[in-house]
């Protein structure tokens, strides 16, 4: 359902919302946002700050409506493009709260995949030089190929500094058990797993430049890794909200990046055997003749009505041409 429409230009910011949520409900560009409010980098909030959304009265959201899918074009005469995925999927982490679906999503995807016509690299439960290992074998098979690689990661990531950051099994902090337990966490609790994450963690653009060092033709990462909420933090000025999620990341050419949840969102773990990301990629991959993008925008609005609106899907297409995966 659309958020309801307000009578004023302003939003009081409620615990656990971010700029890039409030944005997305008022329909405007967070950067938009922030500029209207002088709000910086790394763009905190905290609960009870009044934002103004617009200069004029809001008006109501509507959904988005996905285009009919594009009719099949002719198969090519050029022999079908090399496929190879790399899948991870971590889920029992030991200082960081355990996830029930990541292995299982991963297992479910790497068979859809082989069903694709690719060939699958399927890891679970690796820790921080397991992970680099199996990307960088990854990245050199890549480059013997020089067809189609996917990147999948299901688990525990987040965002720091505008850079997103895979976790890790054996990664030593988490402050998820201090906010629980107190409702925030102490400034030098956050500076101390500021380095941490950055040493102990993977970042993505660390494996998005291994894949583009390959030099294939298309490029595909699908992040299902934005499990951390945002932090209430305790320093000198009070408190600040740290935003979980994810941050968006540059696109290059011949690449397309798929998020589970949209920058600064939090991605939920499903009640059965799959998140409910993955529960409608399945679906919806499993149709024939449907662009990678309307495979997206139906898996957006699937999430979005599974999850009563807190999740939104979103993806950023940088590729040269229409590509299936599925003919």
């Amino acid at each position: 359902m659309p958020p309801p429409t307000l009578k004023e230009n302003d939003h009081i910011v409620q615990r656990g919302e971010t700029l890039s949520a409030i944005a997305k409900r008022y329909g405007t560009d967070y950067r938009k946002l922030a500029e209207l409010n002088n709000i910086s980098p790394p763009y905190s909030l905290h609960v009870g700050q009044r934002l103004v959304v617009s200069r004029t009265v809001v008006a109501q959201a509507t959904p988005e409506t996905p285009p009919p899918p594009v009719p099949a074009a002719p198969l090519p005469s050029t022999p079908p493009q090399k496929r190879l995925a790399l899948l991870i999927g971590n889920a029992d982490y030991k200082h960081y709260q355990r996830l029930d679906n990541p292995v299982h999503d991963a297992e479910d995807f790497a068979k859809l995949l082989r069903q694709l016509g690719f060939e699958v690299m399927l890891k679970t439960n690796l820790q921080r030089d397991e992970m680099k290992t199996a990307i960088r074998a990854f990245r050199n098979r890549l480059r013997q190929q020089k067809g189609v690689g996917l990147f999948y990661f299901a688990g525990h990531g987040t965002m720091y500094n505008q850079q997103n950051y895979l976790i890790p099994l054996g990664t030593s902090r988490d402050l998820m058990q201090e906010w629980q337990a107190a409702g925030s966490v102490q400034i030098s609790a956050l500076q101390d797993w500021k380095q941490e994450l950055v040493s102990e963690a993977i970042n993505a653009e660390y494996v998005l430049t291994l894949m583009k060092s390959a030099k294939n033709q298309v490029n595909l990462l699908v992040l299902d890794a934005c499990r951390n909420l945002p932090f209430t933090v305790r320093g000198l000025r009070g408190k600040m909200m740290l935003p979980g999620g994810l941050s968006a990341m540059t696109t290059d050419s011949g690449t397309l990046i798929a998020y589970a949840a949209s920058p600064g969102q939090v991605g939920r773990d499903g009640e059965g055997r799959n998140s409910p990301y993955m529960k409608q990629l399945k679906y919806w991959l499993n149709l024939p003749n449907m662009r990678i993008v309307d495979v997206l925008r139906q898996v957006r609005l699937g999430v979005l009505q599974e999850t009563n609106g807190a999740q939104e899907p979103d993806y950023d297409d940088k590729l040269k041409a229409p590509f299936y995966l599925y003919r």
